[in-house]
C-alpha cells in the first residue's frame, strides 16, 4: 500500500508539473493575445480616426464642387442673357464663348447652347425692328 502511495504521489507529482508547464505555457500565449488584440485595437481608432478625416475631407470637397459647380452654371446663364440683350455686345460673349470651348473650359453641351441662342437672337433680330408698329389710341 505504501508503494501504491508512493508511485500516486509521483505520478500526481509529474503529473502536475506537465500541468503547471502547460499552464505558463498557456499563459505566456494569453498574455502574448492580448499583447496583439491591444495593438490591433489600436491600429483599428487610427484607422477610425484616418477615416473620419477622409470623410470630412470628402465633405469638404464636394462642398468645393457644388460651389464651383454653381458658379459655373451662373456665368453660362450670364453668357446667355448677355447673348439675349444687346445686339452690340452679343458678337462679344460669342467670341468669348468661343473662347471658352477652345480651351477646355466648356464643353460641347454648353457651346451649342449658347450657339443656339446666339442664331435665334440673331435670327430674330431682324424681326424686331419690323414689328414696331405705333399704336393709336
Amino acid at each position: 500500500m505504501k508503494e501504491l502511495f508512493i508511485t500516486l504521489n509521483n505520478i500526481d507529482d509529474d503529473e502536475l508539473n506537465n500541468n503547471r508547464d502547460k499552464i505558463k505555457t498557456l499563459t505566456e500565449n494569453n498574455n502574448a493575445f492580448n499583447l496583439r488584440v491591444s495593438t490591433l485595437e489600436k491600429k483599428i481608432d487610427k484607422k477610425d480616426d484616418e477615416i473620419e478625416e477622409l470623410k470630412e475631407e470628402n465633405r469638404s470637397l464636394k462642398h468645393s464642387f457644388e460651389h464651383l459647380k454653381d458658379k459655373f452654371v451662373n456665368l453660362i446663364k450670364l453668357i446667355k442673357n448677355r447673348i439675349f440683350s444687346k445686339k452690340e455686345t452679343r458678337e462679344k460673349y460669342m467670341d468669348f464663348s468661343r473662347s471658352l470651348y477652345t480651351h477646355g473650359v466648356i464643353d460641347d453641351k454648353e457651346v451649342f447652347s449658347i450657339k443656339d441662342n446666339y442664331d435665334y437672337c440673331k435670327n430674330n433680330d431682324n424681326g424686331k425692328e419690323k414689328d414696331n408698329f405705333e399704336i393709336e389710341i
